[in-house]
């Protein structure tokens, strides 16, 4: 899990380009990489809860 932080924070550091310095572009940036990792936080969370029935054949 450390490491898909580290790789995101990495990934949104990376895209950000200096000459964009107005306010407004970064905070939707900021809002859209919050909503995104958000998401698959919530996707992956939600999986890692189910508990899925054994569907092997003669098991």
């Amino acid at each position: 899990m450390i490491n898909v932080l580290f790789y995101a924070y990495h990934v949104f550091w990376r895209s950000f380009n200096v000459s964009e310095s107005n306010d407004e572009v970064f905070r939707a940036k900021i809002g859209a990489t919050t909503f995104f990792f958000f998401m698959v936080l919530l996707v992956l969370s939600t999986i890692a809860d189910t508990n899925l029935p054994n569907l092997k054949v003669g098991g």
